[in-house]
This record gives C-alpha cells, sequence and structure tokens, in this order.
C-alpha cells in the first residue's frame, strides 16, 4: 500500500516536472490584440491607430528582442478610446492655448491704438488751446476797437485776416475730432474684442479646473482583457499611454520614475523606455 502511494507521488512529481518544463515560458507566444470601440471625439481612423499601436508595442518588443504584441482582428486584448470629459479638458486646455495667442495679438494691437489715440488727443488738445487762446486775445482786442469809436480801416484788414486764421484752424480742430471720434470706437472695438475672449477663456479654464489632479488617462482589465484609453495631449502621449497599458496587460506593474512609461501618471515627453522599464519586462519574460 505504501509502495503505491509512493509510487503515485514520483509518477505525480514526474508529470509535474514536464508541465512546468515543457510549459510555454512568458513572452514565448505573442498577445494579440484589436480595435473594439473608438467615439468619433478622437478622429482617430483605423489605419491611424494601428500605426499608433504598433509603435507602442515596438517599444516593449525591442526591448527584448521579441514580438510581445500583434494585431489580430479576432485578437484577446480590445483596445477602446472612450471620449468623455478627460479629452475634453485637454481641448479644452488647448483651446485656450490657442485663444490666448489671438488675445495677445489683439491686446498689443489694442495698446498700439490706443497709444496712437492718445497722441492725437495730445495734438489737438494743443491746438485747441492755442486757438481759445488767440480768440480770447481777437475777442479782447475787438472789443477794445468796439470801445474807443470801432477800429480803423487799416486794423480791419488785420482783424479780417486773424479771423480767416481762426476759420482755418477750426475746420483742423473738427477734422482731428472727426478722426479722434473714429479712432476711439476703433480702440474700443479692440477692446471689446479682447473681453470676448478673456470672458471664453475663463469659460474654459473652469471647465478644466473641474479636471484637474491625477486623471486616468488609460486603464486595462485584465479579466475582460480590455485596454481603454480615455485621454492624450499629442501623438507622443497617446504612444506612451498605449505602451503603459500594453504593460499591464502583459503583467509589468507602475515603478517610481516619473520618466518611464510604467509610472503611474503619464508624465514623460519621448517615446523611449527608461532603464527601469526594460528591466521590468525582462524580468516579466524571465530574461
Amino acid at each position: 500500500m505504501r509502495k503505491g502511494y509512493l509510487y503515485s507521488l514520483v509518477i505525480a512529481g514526474i508529470f509535474a516536472g514536464a508541465f512546468f518544463y515543457f510549459r510555454p515560458l512568458p513572452c514565448d507566444k505573442p498577445l494579440t490584440y484589436k480595435i473594439g470601440s473608438v467615439d468619433s471625439g478622437f478622429n482617430l481612423d483605423k489605419s491611424t491607430l494601428l500605426e499608433n499601436i504598433n509603435e507602442a508595442s515596438m517599444l516593449w518588443n525591442s526591448a527584448v528582442d521579441k514580438t510581445l504584441f500583434i494585431y489580430d482582428p479576432n485578437g484577446d486584448i480590445t483596445i477602446n478610446f472612450i471620449y468623455d470629459s478627460r479629452q475634453k479638458a485637454v481641448e479644452l486646455r488647448q483651446d485656450i492655448g490657442n485663444i490666448n495667442k489671438v488675445a495677445q495679438s489683439i491686446k498689443d494691437e489694442y495698446q498700439s491704438k490706443l497709444n496712437n489715440l492718445k497722441n492725437k488727443e495730445q495734438i489737438y488738445q494743443d491746438l485747441l488751446s492755442e486757438y481759445n487762446s488767440q480768440i480770447d486775445a481777437y475777442n479782447i482786442e475787438i472789443n477794445n476797437w468796439n470801445t474807443n469809436g470801432g477800429a480803423p480801416e487799416s486794423q480791419l484788414k488785420k482783424l479780417a485776416q486773424k479771423k480767416s486764421v481762426f476759420v482755418k484752424m477750426r475746420s483742423e480742430l473738427d477734422t482731428q475730432r472727426v478722426e479722434l471720434n473714429k479712432l476711439s470706437k476703433d480702440v474700443n472695438q479692440y477692446a471689446d474684442k479682447f473681453n470676448i475672449l478673456v470672458r471664453d477663456i475663463n469659460a474654459k479654464v473652469d471647465v478644466v479646473n473641474e479636471n484637474i489632479g491625477e486623471i486616468e488617462e488609460g486603464f486595462y482589465t485584465s479579466k475582460t482583457q480590455r485596454i481603454d484609453i480615455f485621454q492624450y495631449e499629442n501623438q507622443t502621449k497617446l504612444i506612451r499611454v498605449l505602451a503603459h497599458e500594453l504593460g499591464h496587460a502583459i503583467g509589468i506593474d507602475h515603478n517610481d520614475n516619473p520618466e518611464s512609461v510604467m509610472y503611474k501618471i503619464n508624465q514623460g515627453n519621448t517615446k523611449r523606455l527608461t532603464p527601469d522599464d526594460v528591466n521590468a519586462i525582462k524580468a516579466v519574460c524571465r530574461l
């Protein structure tokens, strides 16, 4: 009875050892992926998306010189793009940047026109002051002549010449006043444009502020083998978040290097793995 028991243990051990020896090692067989749902808000076509996923997978493939991920229309891992407030906040931040540039341009133009208006107003005021001063002197002179029985013929001609100068000065003042009114209206229009843009920026900032913090840009669900992408700012960030979730799919955890693809936040700005990432994939693949 004991011999039979020991014999069974030996046989079981042989089978267990054989299973362990002959079972596929991690990374020996590529993980297959397919594209699931892609919300239209991302404006991504399938060919572009496949190029980006392939570039993300190549980061891991190159690190171990193996094909770890491969596209298959019936693949096991489903990659989805879900558009919600997170990606909307990204787009709003980009809008804010663009609007800020326009607003700054309008502000600069406004300041230039305002300075021009102030210069012309000063010229107008100087001319008006000179005009009033000469008119006052002219009226005093007329009053003095009238008090003394009237001006002689020789003075009347001079008074008439002075009056014609005043008429010309008045005409110049009227012309400048019209021009100042136009300039003032133009300046106010630029101020209104700037204020409208500022209100638009503030409204967008309020929405963006609601999404401040550590936002989940992507998520891998092991039970359903599903990758959901929620947010990315540009093509580099897209490659990184895809590589990050593919890393989770193959069994890599987060690390503490802020530049790493496998850092908890998509913080880096390069499409390269760090030594921490490379060591992690080599450990998973038992290299």
